[in-house]
């Protein structure tokens, strides 16, 4: 808290359960009641504070939203979570583009950010929950749209889920700002059998099923190949063909 009072950027990390989210919430509360914000006009909730919680999927923006309202004071926040793409405004466009193939222009339609470097957000504050799932291309398509000076919060686990395509933002974030680890997992999160097998994984012991159903341990193999496996199988038998000749 006392670093994002002082407008420093850093990375919060920690496993699953350490309270990374709720901490969220409590730099929020701080900065609110600093009065570090100054405004930003957001596309969707128009003129307000100008701090924004971003993530790479809804599922995380609900977290973060949960985190907000269960302290009223904060709670005006709620709107300012959102996706990345929803930030930068991400828009279809009509664009022109040259195929090498067939040797001439064509026109195409593709989603694009509206603000960039020629249109930037006013943001003071950023702070980017699941930074691990965040690819570097999205990053520097976020990075453009922002104007110098702001504060750049990366919440995130190492061991968490990492971008579709390409490297994750936090492992960079990692090696230029500094990191402040939660190491507590609180009883309440090990309450969750998901959040509890997490650390089980993390530290060799077994996995352990739920009388909730809310995590099953599935043994014994699939009769239907799909997926990798039959990419797999299909490889394989591609290779003994072109070994037999």
């Amino acid at each position: 808290v006392d670093d994002a009072k002082e407008g420093k950027s850093f990375c919060l990390t920690g496993a699953a359960g350490t309270g990374k989210t709720t901490a969220q919430a409590g730099v929020v509360w701080s900065l609110h009641n600093s009065g570090s914000f100054s405004t930003h006009d957001f596309k969707y909730i128009g003129n307000k504070p100008s701090i924004a919680l971003v993530a790479f999927t809804k599922v995380a923006v609900r977290n973060m939203q949960r985190a907000l309202r269960k302290n009223p004071l904060i709670a005006q926040y709620v709107d300012h979570c959102m996706t990345i793409h929803s930030l930068l405004e991400y828009e279809p466009v009509e664009y022109t583009e040259y195929d090498p193939v067939e040797g001439e222009y064509k026109d195409k339609w593709g989603f694009k950010p509206q603000r960039h470097a020629g249109n930037p957000l006013g943001l003071t504050h950023l702070i980017i929950e699941e930074a691990s799932m965040v690819d570097l291309t999205l990053w520097q398509n976020l990075f453009d749209a922002l104007e110098q000076g702001i504060q750049i919060i990366f919440l995130g686990d190492i061991n968490q889920l990492r971008p579709v395509f390409g490297d994750s933002i936090l492992i960079y974030a990692l090696g230029k700002l500094p990191p402040i680890e939660l190491t507590e997992v609180y009883r309440t999160a090990l309450e969750s059998p998901i959040i509890s097998n997490a650390h089980n994984i993390l530290n060799g012991r077994s996995l352990v099923g739920s009388d909730c159903g809310k995590f099953n341990i599935v043994e014994g193999r699939n009769n239907l190949k799909v997926g990798q496996e039959r990419m797999a199988a299909a490889m394989l038998a591609n290779f003994r063909v072109l070994a037999e000749h």
